[in-house]
């Protein structure tokens, strides 16, 4: 049997340690959306928010512009709100779906940083995605470009079927709505009806426990 000294055997160990420690390490993604699903039903407004999630990296969020554009036959912008350093907004062609915005915190922002949050309401039974363009991040202190490192997240619109409770769709939760239900369940026809927002207990099906609350509603 060939013995091999140990010192040569350590001496590599140590070399590829060396190499591995003088690796650079991947900068962490930044990824950027409307942090969430957004959902909601025709005339009723909802908050979008637009975050840029800076929790994998070291620096503080420093600066940004953006554009956001949407459908504006299914959206409609009615207002919005920022906590994030000294924000300008260009609602200029809000009608046709589209804001600018620009921001500058010197201090920084760290984790998951709301740039804005925009309230919009749904018009039409129909979805839109948001369109989100980043032409400049950068850190606060280092002035470093984050822009590189940013990875735009699929961002949507998905309208809701209705409000629980309210299988007739007609905008209160009533009598006709728990008669909707007791109807279904002797098997009577119930046209016009969203059958599943009768499902109040979700327990998978609508039934009369479920006309039982509303009716107490």
């Amino acid at each position: 049997m060939t013995r091999r000294p140990f010192a040569t055997g350590a001496a590599s160990a140590a070399l590829a340690l060396a190499l591995l420690s003088a690796a650079p390490l991947a900068a962490q993604q930044i990824p950027v959306g409307t942090g969430g699903s957004v959902t909601s039903i025709v005339g009723l407004p909802v908050d979008v928010p637009l975050v840029v999630d800076m929790t994998g990296r070291p620096e503080l969020l420093g600066s940004v512009t953006m554009r956001l554009s949407w459908d504006a036959a299914v959206l409609r912008l009615d207002g919005g709100s920022s906590t994030f350093g000294s924000l300008v907004v260009n609602e200029d062609s809000a009608a046709q779906g589209v804001l600018r915005f620009a921001g500058a915190n010197p201090a920084g922002a760290g984790g998951r940083v709301v740039i804005g949050i925009g309230r919009f309401t749904p018009l039409v039974l129909d979805t839109t995605d948001f369109a989100i363009t980043v032409t400049e991040l950068s850190a606060a202190v280092t002035f470093a470009n984050l822009l590189p490192d940013v990875v735009v997240q699929p961002s949507q619109y998905c309208p809701g079927i209705g409000r629980y409770g309210d299988p007739t769709n007609n905008g209160a939760i009533n009598g006709q709505d728990a008669l909707a239900v007791l109807s279904f369940a002797v098997g009577l026809p119930v046209p016009g009806v969203t059958i599943e927002l009768g499902d109040v207990d979700a327990s998978g099906s609508s039934g009369t426990r479920d006309a039982l609350i509303i009716l107490s509603y």
